[in-house]
C-alpha cells in the first residue's frame, strides 16, 4: 500500500477535515499519517494526528523549518487552514521536486489576503462588488484590511458610533463599505493544477459563529455558479477556494475570496463534492472528472469534547 502523508498548516481545531482526508486516502488505497504545524500549546488535533510545534507564519526561519519537517515526515500534501499560511505555499512548492500543494500564484494569494487590494481587483475586472460608502451615510460595515473569522468587524448605525470607533481604532487599517442586509452564500470550489474546474458548490450561510458557518445548506444556484466560474477563469485561480457573496433582491455582491478550504466545506463534501479526495488525486496526477451534480445537504456543526490524557505518577 502506497504511503501518503499530509501536513496541515494551522489545523488545530480542524478535526472533521482531518478525518475527511483520512477517509479519502483510505478510499484511494493509501496509507496515511496526518500532521498539523502549530505554535506551542494544547491542540484538539492531537486526537486525530500528530501536532508539530512550529513558528509564526511571518518568521524568517519558517521556510527552512517547514522544509525539514516535509523531508523528515515525507509529506506529500500540504493543506493550509489559515489565511496567512496560504502565502507560504508557492515558495514551498518551489523548494520541492514534486508539487506538495496546488495553489494560486503568490500575487493572487496576496491580493485576496488584503481586502482593499481584493476590492480594487474586483472593481478593475468589473465583478460585482459591495460599494464603498460616503462619510455621512449609514449603516456602514467596517472590517480589517487583513483579517479573518469576522474578528473585529463592526456594523455602524449612526454618527455617534462612528466617532467612537474612530477614537478607538486606526481607520487606515480598516475598509468601510455599505452595510447590506441580505442572504449570505459561501461557495466551495476546486481548480486542478491543469486548470480544470473540478466542482463548484454554493452554500447558504444560515447560522454563523466566528466567521464560520455552523448551520449551512448546499443549494443548486446556476446564476451564482456562473459568476464564480467567470471569476475563476478570468483570474487564473487554482487549488481549493472559498468565495463569499451576499444577495440583496436579485443582485449578488462580492464579500471575499479565501484561497483555501473554508470552515463549512464539510457540507459540500457530504453533498458529493469530495474535495479532499480531489486534492490527493491532483497531487498524484490522477484523472479528475468535473462534478456533474450534487445532493443538496443541510449540515449542522456542534461542539464535542476531546480528552487528551497524560499519565502522572504521584
Amino acid at each position: 500500500m502506497q504511503r501518503f502523508n499530509i501536513l496541515f498548516l494551522g489545523g488545530s481545531k480542524r478535526i472533521s477535515l482531518a478525518n475527511y482526508f483520512k477517509d479519502a486516502a483510505r478510499e484511494l488505497n493509501l496509507k496515511t499519517s496526518i500532521f498539523s504545524y502549530e505554535l506551542k500549546g494544547n491542540h484538539p488535533f492531537q486526537a486525530v494526528g500528530e501536532v508539530i510545534a512550529g513558528m509564526k507564519w511571518n518568521s524568517k526561519d519558517i521556510y527552512a523549518h517547514l522544509q525539514q519537517i516535509i523531508k523528515k515526515k515525507r509529506i506529500n500534501l500540504v493543506v493550509p487552514c489559515t489565511d496567512q499560511s496560504v502565502l507560504l505555499l508557492p515558495k514551498l512548492n518551489s523548494f520541492n521536486k514534486k508539487k506538495i500543494c496546488v495553489t494560486s500564484s503568490l500575487e493572487l494569494n496576496k491580493i485576496f489576503f488584503n481586502k482593499i487590494k481584493a476590492n480594487k481587483y474586483f472593481e478593475n475586472n468589473k465583478f460585482g462588488l459591495i460599494p464603498s460608502i460616503k462619510k455621512k451615510s449609514y449603516p456602514k460595515f467596517i472590517k480589517p484590511i487583513n483579517g479573518s473569522s469576522s474578528i473585529n468587524t463592526h456594523k455602524i448605525t449612526n454618527k455617534f458610533e462612528y466617532n467612537f470607533f474612530k477614537k478607538k481604532y486606526d481607520l487606515n487599517k480598516f475598509i468601510i463599505q455599505e452595510f447590506i442586509d441580505g442572504q449570505e452564500y459561501s461557495i466551495d470550489a476546486y481548480v486542478t493544477q491543469n486548470n480544470i474546474i473540478a466542482g463548484i458548490v454554493p452554500r447558504l450561510r444560515i447560522i454563523t459563529s466566528g466567521g464560520e458557518s455552523t448551520v449551512t445548506k448546499s443549494v443548486k444556484n446556476n446564476s451564482l455558479s456562473e459568476i464564480v466560474k467567470n471569476i475563476i477563469i478570468k483570474s487564473g485561480l487554482k487549488g481549493p477556494l472559498t468565495l463569499q457573496f451576499i444577495k440583496r433582491k436579485n443582485e449578488y455582491f462580492f464579500i471575499e475570496i479565501n484561497t483555501r478550504l473554508g470552515g463549512g466545506v464539510g457540507c459540500s463534501i457530504n453533498s458529493n463534492f469530495n474535495v479532499p479526495k480531489i486534492m490527493i488525486k491532483d497531487i498524484l496526477n490522477k484523472k479528475i472528472l468535473p462534478l456533474k451534480s450534487f445532493k443538496e445537504t443541510l449540515t449542522y456543526k456542534f461542539y464535542a469534547e476531546t480528552s487528551l490524557q497524560k499519565k502522572h505518577n504521584y
